[in-house]
Protein backbone atom coordinates (compact mmCIF):
# COMPACT_ATOMS: atom_id res chain seq x y z
CA UNK A 1 0.00 0.00 0.00
CA UNK A 2 1.62 3.18 -0.91
CA UNK A 3 1.33 6.10 1.53
CA UNK A 4 1.23 9.54 1.16
CA UNK A 5 4.49 11.73 1.63
CA UNK A 6 4.11 15.32 0.78
CA UNK A 7 1.64 17.60 -1.09
CA UNK A 8 1.44 20.34 -3.43
CA UNK A 9 -1.40 23.03 -1.85
CA UNK A 10 -2.32 25.57 -4.57
CA UNK A 11 -4.07 28.58 -4.86
CA UNK A 12 -4.37 32.74 -4.93
CA UNK A 13 -2.73 34.24 -1.85
CA UNK A 14 -4.52 36.55 0.18
CA UNK A 15 -2.84 40.04 -0.68
CA UNK A 16 -3.06 41.16 3.17
CA UNK A 17 -2.82 38.52 5.34
CA UNK A 18 -0.57 35.87 3.30
CA UNK A 19 -1.99 31.72 3.39
CA UNK A 20 -4.58 31.81 1.19
CA UNK A 21 -7.58 32.41 -0.40
CA UNK A 22 -10.45 29.25 0.65
CA UNK A 23 -12.25 29.38 -2.34
CA UNK A 24 -9.19 29.12 -4.77
CA UNK A 25 -7.38 26.32 -3.04
CA UNK A 26 -6.34 22.96 -5.37
CA UNK A 27 -4.23 20.42 -3.84
CA UNK A 28 -2.09 17.52 -5.29
CA UNK A 29 -1.33 14.54 -3.11
CA UNK A 30 2.33 12.78 -3.32
CA UNK A 31 2.08 8.86 -3.43
CA UNK A 32 5.20 6.93 -2.69
CA UNK A 33 5.80 3.27 -2.43
CA UNK A 34 7.22 1.02 -5.21
CA UNK A 35 6.30 3.84 -8.02
CA UNK A 36 5.77 7.91 -7.03
CA UNK A 37 2.78 9.08 -8.33
CA UNK A 38 0.99 12.57 -7.88
CA UNK A 39 -2.53 12.52 -7.32
CA UNK A 40 -4.58 14.90 -6.97
CA UNK A 41 -8.31 16.99 -8.45
CA UNK A 42 -6.27 19.95 -9.51
CA UNK A 43 -9.42 20.96 -11.43
CA UNK A 44 -12.15 20.01 -9.52
CA UNK A 45 -13.50 17.81 -12.46
CA UNK A 46 -11.68 14.50 -12.18
CA UNK A 47 -8.88 12.56 -10.55
CA UNK A 48 -5.36 12.88 -12.28
CA UNK A 49 -2.38 10.84 -11.61
CA UNK A 50 0.92 11.83 -13.19
CA UNK A 51 3.91 9.41 -12.67
CA UNK A 52 6.95 11.25 -12.50
CA UNK A 53 9.58 11.19 -15.62
CA UNK A 54 12.71 10.12 -13.09
CA UNK A 55 13.39 9.76 -9.27
CA UNK A 56 15.54 12.92 -9.33
CA UNK A 57 12.47 15.20 -11.14
CA UNK A 58 9.36 14.08 -8.82
CA UNK A 59 9.04 17.40 -7.11
CA UNK A 60 9.50 19.41 -10.54
CA UNK A 61 7.18 16.95 -12.67
CA UNK A 62 4.98 17.71 -9.58
CA UNK A 63 4.97 21.59 -10.12
CA UNK A 64 4.43 20.71 -13.80
CA UNK A 65 1.31 19.04 -13.19
CA UNK A 66 0.29 22.38 -11.07
CA UNK A 67 1.04 24.46 -14.42
CA UNK A 68 -0.71 22.67 -16.89
CA UNK A 69 -3.74 21.70 -14.90
CA UNK A 70 -4.38 24.30 -12.31
CA UNK A 71 -2.78 27.34 -14.44
CA UNK A 72 -4.60 25.15 -17.42
CA UNK A 73 -1.43 26.26 -19.60
CA UNK A 74 -2.11 22.66 -22.05
CA UNK A 75 -0.53 24.77 -24.85
CA UNK A 76 2.79 23.94 -22.88
CA UNK A 77 3.02 20.04 -24.72
CA UNK A 78 1.92 21.24 -27.80
CA UNK A 79 4.53 23.55 -28.21
CA UNK A 80 7.16 20.97 -26.87
CA UNK A 81 6.27 18.83 -29.46
CA UNK A 82 4.06 16.45 -28.05
CA UNK A 83 1.03 15.21 -29.23
CA UNK A 84 -1.04 14.69 -25.63
CA UNK A 85 -3.63 17.01 -24.24
CA UNK A 86 -3.05 16.57 -20.66
CA UNK A 87 -6.45 17.83 -19.46
CA UNK A 88 -7.92 14.79 -21.25
CA UNK A 89 -5.42 12.28 -19.89
CA UNK A 90 -6.30 11.57 -16.12
CA UNK A 91 -3.38 9.25 -16.53
CA UNK A 92 0.28 10.05 -17.63
CA UNK A 93 3.57 8.09 -17.23
CA UNK A 94 6.01 10.32 -17.88
CA UNK A 95 8.71 8.68 -18.71
CA UNK A 96 6.78 6.77 -20.81
CA UNK A 97 4.72 9.30 -22.48
CA UNK A 98 7.97 11.68 -23.75
CA UNK A 99 11.35 12.13 -24.45
CA UNK A 100 14.02 13.46 -22.29
CA UNK A 101 14.22 16.11 -24.45
CA UNK A 102 10.40 16.90 -24.66
CA UNK A 103 10.53 16.28 -20.64
CA UNK A 104 13.46 19.40 -20.68
CA UNK A 105 11.21 21.97 -23.04
CA UNK A 106 7.89 21.11 -21.23
CA UNK A 107 9.79 21.90 -17.54
CA UNK A 108 11.63 25.32 -18.93
CA UNK A 109 8.18 26.18 -20.58
CA UNK A 110 6.04 25.46 -17.03
CA UNK A 111 8.58 27.24 -15.39
CA UNK A 112 8.13 30.57 -17.47
CA UNK A 113 4.69 30.12 -17.64
CA UNK A 114 5.12 29.88 -13.70
CA UNK A 115 6.74 33.54 -13.16
CA UNK A 116 3.68 36.29 -12.74
CA UNK A 117 0.97 33.94 -12.54
CA UNK A 118 -0.39 34.73 -9.17
CA UNK A 119 -0.37 31.51 -8.03
CA UNK A 120 0.89 30.37 -4.48
CA UNK A 121 2.58 26.88 -3.80
CA UNK A 122 3.00 25.24 -0.65
CA UNK A 123 5.21 22.75 -0.91
CA UNK A 124 5.39 20.13 1.97
CA UNK A 125 7.12 17.09 2.20
CA UNK A 126 6.54 14.93 4.87
CA UNK A 127 8.87 12.57 7.19
CA UNK A 128 10.71 10.30 4.48
CA UNK A 129 9.48 12.12 1.24
CA UNK A 130 11.44 11.81 -1.87
CA UNK A 131 11.06 15.63 -2.19
CA UNK A 132 12.72 16.78 0.95
CA UNK A 133 15.97 16.33 -0.96
CA UNK A 134 14.64 18.34 -3.84
CA UNK A 135 13.30 21.55 -2.34
CA UNK A 136 15.83 23.64 -4.02
CA UNK A 137 14.49 22.60 -7.50
CA UNK A 138 11.01 24.66 -6.36
CA UNK A 139 12.74 28.19 -6.30
CA UNK A 140 13.61 27.62 -10.43
CA UNK A 141 9.97 28.52 -10.76
CA UNK A 142 8.19 31.93 -10.38
CA UNK A 143 5.10 31.24 -7.99
CA UNK A 144 4.87 32.80 -5.13
CA UNK A 145 6.25 29.99 -2.32
CA UNK A 146 6.37 28.24 0.94
CA UNK A 147 8.32 25.22 1.65
CA UNK A 148 7.24 22.77 4.81
CA UNK A 149 9.82 20.29 6.13
CA UNK A 150 9.54 18.12 9.23
CA UNK A 151 10.90 19.87 12.22
CA UNK A 152 10.41 17.69 14.83
CA UNK A 153 8.80 14.02 14.56
CA UNK A 154 7.24 11.78 16.70
CA UNK A 155 7.03 8.39 15.47
CA UNK A 156 5.66 5.32 17.04
CA UNK A 157 7.11 2.10 15.50
CA UNK A 158 4.43 -1.01 15.94
CA UNK A 159 7.18 -3.67 15.60
CA UNK A 160 9.35 -2.40 18.26
CA UNK A 161 6.92 -1.01 19.99
CA UNK A 162 8.24 1.70 20.64
CA UNK A 163 8.70 5.65 20.23
CA UNK A 164 11.18 7.13 17.81
CA UNK A 165 11.74 11.14 17.92
CA UNK A 166 13.80 13.79 15.77
CA UNK A 167 14.24 17.14 15.82
CA UNK A 168 12.41 19.71 17.94
CA UNK A 169 11.10 17.00 19.82
CA UNK A 170 14.07 14.73 20.94
CA UNK A 171 14.92 14.92 24.98
CA UNK A 172 16.93 17.77 25.46
CA UNK A 173 20.63 17.01 26.73
CA UNK A 174 21.34 16.48 30.59
CA UNK A 175 22.94 20.02 30.07
CA UNK A 176 20.43 21.61 29.09
CA UNK A 177 17.97 20.98 32.04
CA UNK A 178 20.14 22.52 34.55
Amino acid sequence: MATYTGQLLCGHGHPNDDGLMPSSIRSIWLSENSRPAWIGEPRRRATYMWLPYAPDTILCDGLLMVVTLILERHSLWRAAGIDIDPQNRPTIDLAKAITPDQHDALLDAARAASVGSGLKVIVAGFTGSSILAQLSQAREFGFDLEILAPVGSRLYERWTRSTWLSGMLEEPDEGLLH
